[in-house]
């Protein structure tokens, strides 16, 4: 995460007759083991700090991106900042505000809304909106209940994320709990609008309908376990005329963990899951997805080896609409949208950490292969090379990101899958605590 957080704290001493209750914000795609009890109501009790806190998140990032059946190449230079407000009552209650601005600086790409269909498509619009408004609150006892506009981002972000990449981020207006079982954790919410990150200019920019969803985390002695069922209503595009093929039920579950001996480590990570159509959508389907992954590490070294499978129906894909995409399936992110007959990512990678160099700390540079199939009849679909590099100097990040892919698609193929694509990605955000 790229922050930018500046705190202003005001100590108050203040007689209070509500029993509220104020939870810091959680880390992004973290889930937190368990939830403390909430301190017994109390009319004598003083609210003794009360914090008000102003952050600011800022990125910037030069892209470009080649597309051999586009005659021209993509250059975008674009800014993201996120700047909000925090009001903190320590074991009472916390409300949040957040507005979220992007900008493009450098617009030689189409975005999805320009109509400038004669570039390649980089998807991160200029936009201003409301990007959360949040009250929080654990008044019920291990419970930890979060209403209104929020990021919902669990297990793997696999099936319900962020679109932590593109500049404009993805938010839900939303109810959910957060309940600690014992040693395990229980995530239940409902939402009925998606501020998705195309923007407020894109005919399919949010997604309406009532949405469900749970996700049980239990440890157990050998790694960790999720279960999770997401019954999603997503219906878009004109209200005459709406889109509902985006609306799934997925159920499944996962087995993930690590063990490590002096220098050398293991991690492994195994999804199981089945989708089918759900609420109004018009097709008739029913398919697996599966990811299985393992991890050597050997001192600084990593080998990371896996094959993800999202099936197909007769010609209906398992599809992740709320998914996190970018570095699932390779930088050059030429699957979006699953292609009819499924998708098989076949993937390998190498990740060392070289520590420090001159000013640069925390040095960290991978080189990644993807071979991409389909699920139905194992046709060649492509292939991905890919190079990243990351480190800090004090409190900037710095981002560098090169993609190749090529074409082994027939000549008949219709997507993005079906052209030589290139992409060169240069990104830095500042960060102060």
């Amino acid at each position: 995460p790229y922050s930018v957080r500046r705190t202003l704290t005001r100590s108050l001493t203040l007689c209070s007759a509500l029993p509220l209750t104020l939870m810091a914000q959680q880390s992004w795609g973290q889930t937190p083991t368990s939830i403390p009890n909430p301190t017994p109501y109390d009319e004598t009790r003083f609210i003794d700090d009360i914090d008000l806190n102003f952050y600011a998140d800022g990125r910037i990032r030069y892209q470009t991106l080649e597309q051999d059946s586009i005659p021209e190449t993509a250059e975008a230079l674009t800014v993201s900042i996120q700047t909000g407000l925090e009001l903190d009552i320590p074991k009472y209650f916390s409300a949040l505000v957040e507005i979220e601005a992007s900008e493009q600086l450098i617009d030689d790409f189409n975005d999805g809304v320009n109509g400038e269909l004669d570039f390649p498509t980089l998807l991160d619009v200029a936009d201003i909106e409301l990007n959360r408004l949040q009250l929080q609150t654990e008044l019920i006892p291990k419970t930890r209940l979060t209403v209104g506009r929020q990021r919902l981002a669990l297990d793997n972000w696999r099936f319900l994320g962020r679109w932590e990449f593109r500049q404009n981020d993805q938010t839900f207006d939303a109810v959910r709990g957060e309940i600690s079982l014992g040693k395990g954790y229980l995530n239940l919410g409902a939402f009925n609008k998606v501020l998705r990150h195309l923007g407020d200019d894109s005919p399919v920019g949010e997604f309406s309908g009532g949405s469900f969803i749970a996700n049980y985390n239990h440890p157990l002695p050998l790694g960790q376990v999720t279960l999770f069922h997401y019954a999603l209503d997503l219906e878009t595009g004109p209200e005459i005329t709406p889109i509902n093929i985006f609306s799934n039920q997925t159920t499944g579950a996962r087995w993930h963990g690590r063990r490590n001996w002096d220098q050398y480590g293991l991690a492994w990570d195994f999804s199981l899951a089945q989708q089918s159509d759900f609420a109004d959508n018009p097709n008739d389907y029913s398919a697996l997805y599966w990811d299985i992954g393992a991890e050597l590490q050997y001192d600084r070294f990593k080998l990371d080896l896996g094959l993800e499978v999202l099936g197909s129906d007769d010609g209906v894909p398992v599809i992740t609409p709320l998914g996190s995409l970018h570095g699932f399936q390779g930088v050059t992110d030429r699957f979006f949208n699953t292609p009819p007959d499924g998708l098989r990512d076949l993937h390998a990678s190498i990740k060392t950490d070289f520590g420090q160099f001159g000013p640069i700390e925390h040095i960290q540079a991978k080189i990644g292969y993807h071979e991409f199939s389909s699920d139905e009849d194992r046709r060649d679909y492509g292939e991905e090379l890919n190079f990243s590099l990351t480190g800090k100097i004090g409190d900037f990040t710095l981002l560098l990101e090169l993609g190749d892919y090529q074409t082994k698609a027939d000549i008949n193929e219709i997507g993005l899958f079906a052209s030589d694509a290139k992409t060169a990605i240069l990104s830095t955000a500042y960060s102060f605590d």
